[in-house]
């Protein structure tokens, strides 16, 4: 205290004096603070896939033993889809730096390039923003985490308990359609073919998919995916203003672990 005395400007009026001295003490805490701050958030570790995968993990199994009294009288998806997205999101706020989402991006988390989802084990699927057609053959363009549950009321305690079946990371690679991927990968694949019989069966498939594409592009599509065969899907993608992604295959394919770490079940 005496040093910031001294530091003061010398005055004969000890009030100026006194609330000089008081400005030091203040800039110097602010200081103090500034650089506590600074090492506190330098400190937090930026979310990765990996981070994510092992905070899905644990949230499921946290999450499936507690009752959770604003979801019991809940009668549709959106309201337990909302109130695990957000538990998770501020799960990872918790113990991560990250980009959040917003309506521009699209995505609940943008720097790991990954879109959650919620869904009920007696339906599991959701709702995904319409870019372009080709989304159903080359996937939709980023990671998928969904969280796939069962609902239990109990009328005693009148609360829900949410039992997580599946927590399914879905690499961007395969959220392509798996029907679609599949059939286009049998013909591309197809030895005893000619690329004019591949290229005329893949553009018959597409017809018949009625993906919204002007003839042209249709065409040209089927002479790319004979040259480049599709990375083989782990959803059902259906037509819509918004596409309607189905989770029953990627589910099949995480129980069997056919695809490796790209489709795989962290519950």
């Amino acid at each position: 205290m005496e040093s910031y005395i001294a530091a003061a400007p010398q005055t004969k009026d000890f009030s100026q004096a006194r609330n000089a001295c008081l400005r030091l003490l203040f800039a110097s805490a602010s200081s103090i603070i500034q650089s506590m701050t600074s090492d506190f958030t330098s400190t937090i570790t930026p979310l990765t896939i990996e981070a994510m995968k092992e905070e899905a993990t644990a949230f499921v199994r946290e999450l499936s033993t507690q009752m959770i009294a604003e979801l019991y009288n809940a009668s549709d998806g959106k309201a337990v889809g909302t109130y695990v997205e957000h538990a998770f999101k501020d799960r990872l706020s918790q113990r991560y730096q990250y980009e959040h989402g917003n309506s521009a991006n699209g995505l609940d988390l943008p720097s790991i390039n990954t879109d959650i989802k919620v869904t009920s084990i007696a339906r599991p699927q959701s709702s995904s923003p319409f870019k372009n057609a080709w989304q159903e053959i080359g996937g939709m363009g980023y990671n998928l985490m969904v969280f796939v549950y069962e609902k239990k009321n109990d009328p005693q305690t009148r609360t829900s308990i949410l039992d997580f079946k599946n927590a399914i990371f879905i690499d961007k690679s395969r959220t392509s359609d798996y029907r679609l991927t599949k059939n286009i990968r049998e013909v591309a694949l197809d030895e005893t073919m000619s690329d004019a019989v591949k290229t005329d069966e893949i553009e018959s498939i597409l017809i018949n998919k009625q993906l919204p594409v002007d003839d042209a592009t249709r065409r040209n599509w089927a002479e790319k995916l004979v040259r480049e065969p599709p990375v083989q899907g782990a959803v059902t993608i259906s037509n819509a203003l918004q596409w309607r992604l189905a989770y029953n295959w990627a589910i099949e394919i995480a129980a069997n672990k056919s695809y490796g770490d790209t489709v795989v079940d962290l519950a």
